[in-house]
């Protein structure tokens, strides 16, 4: 047995094999050697064409003896059948499959995430919660919006930094400056509701039909709209007595008393448990109080029907050592002469602030 090439696919294959294995060309008893360059030729080539020699008259490779019986056939029932050409296509096909579908993961995963980064980024529209936008921008830092969600993330900060001082001026000048300035913001709901509340409590410190009329012609559909209609109509039962006023103007002298004396169970006694934190912070400045004047009384509606509660408006002087200021205050005292409000607003400048007259 010796090894050749194939003459017509140029693979190696043995001199013994029927058929070439990778082409299927006969091999046994129809192959040629060329005598002096040693290719590999099929019998029917009368020139070789590497050297150009004469080789009809070369031997051909005798074919392999196959055993047989008696009567001819080989001796295992069956002639050796040439071995069969395989293809690479199934192959090709195959690896093209994968990378198909590898490719086709690759951009669904890529379609799916740009559609999750706008669908989050529309959620971000009408939207003023910090908290969204810090954690698109955390998920998608390299998205076409960041630059954009950035920016906006810079002025809802600047916007809550600017209510946060609004809320401690507490003024309906200072609330209405803030709708102007920022519209469409977190806090417009809450601007309008304090607005609605400061508006209310200066009608109901007037206690007059005309502030009560003022009031709606600003708020037709306010929290305390319904309220403002029925005292206009019984406007008459706001009419604060004699007794009534000398009441609340003990109730008002009592509280500072008790502070100045620096008298907890007194404050307790007269005040509304939820004002302890305030009574506690008062207490702590350790300093002694006088009331300006002859304080305002006056009486509004509560939300329980024919209830009505008693608000007083005053100045008073805060002392701590040498130091004094004035304060601009507002009690809302209910008929069983308890204090429920307090509100105490220093006053930059007595003399005009004290023009209004309490």
């Amino acid at each position: 047995m010796a090894i050749i090439r194939c003459p017509e696919c140029n693979h190696e294959t043995s001199t013994l094999a029927q058929t070439c294995p990778f082409c299927g060309v006969n091999i046994a008893g129809n192959i040629v050697i060329c005598p002096d360059c040693g290719k590999t030729l099929l019998r029917h080539t009368k020139v070789c064409p590497n050297c150009s020699c004469d080789i009809s008259n070369t031997p051909v490779i005798p074919s392999p003896v196959i055993r047989q019986n008696a009567d001819g056939k080989p001796l295992n029932g069956k002639m050796p059948e040439p071995r069969k050409k395989h293809s690479k296509w199934p192959w090709i096909a195959l690896v093209s499959v994968i990378l198909l579908c590898t490719g086709g993961y690759f951009l669904y995963e890529y379609l799916r995430y740009e559609q999750n980064i706008k669908s989050d980024y529309l959620a971000l529209n009408e939207n003023y919660n910090i908290k969204d936008y810090t954690t698109f921008i955390a998920n998608y830092p390299e998205s076409r919006f960041t630059e954009e969600v950035s920016k906006r993330l810079e002025a809802l900060k600047i916007t809550k930094q600017n209510w946060e001082e609004i809320v401690n001026a507490d003024t309906v000048t200072a609330y209405k400056n803030f709708l102007i300035k920022y519209p469409k913001s977190a806090y417009t709901d809450i601007c309008k509701n304090k607005i609605d509340s400061l508006e209310w409590l200066d009608a109901s410190s007037e206690n007059t039909q005309e502030a009560y009329q003022k009031y709606l012609s600003t708020h037709a559909d306010g929290k305390y709209a319904d309220l403002a209609k029925k005292v206009i109509e019984d406007l008459d039962k706001l009419i604060v007595s004699p007794a009534e006023k000398d009441s609340v103007r003990k109730v008002v002298s009592e509280y500072f008393n008790m502070l100045s004396q620096h008298n907890p169970s007194g404050l307790a006694r007269i005040t509304s448990e939820k004002l302890s934190e305030v009574n506690n912070y008062l207490l702590a400045e350790s300093a002694t109080y006088t009331i300006l004047g002859n304080p305002y009384i006056g009486k509004i509606p509560s939300r329980i029907p024919d209830v009505y509660n008693y608000i007083s408006k005053f100045q008073v002087e805060k002392q701590i050592g040498e130091t004094k200021e004035t304060y601009q205050g507002r009690f809302l005292i209910t008929t069983n002469m308890r204090i429920v409000t307090i509100k105490l607003t220093r006053v930059e400048n007595p003399e005009v602030e004290g023009a209004a007259g309490y």
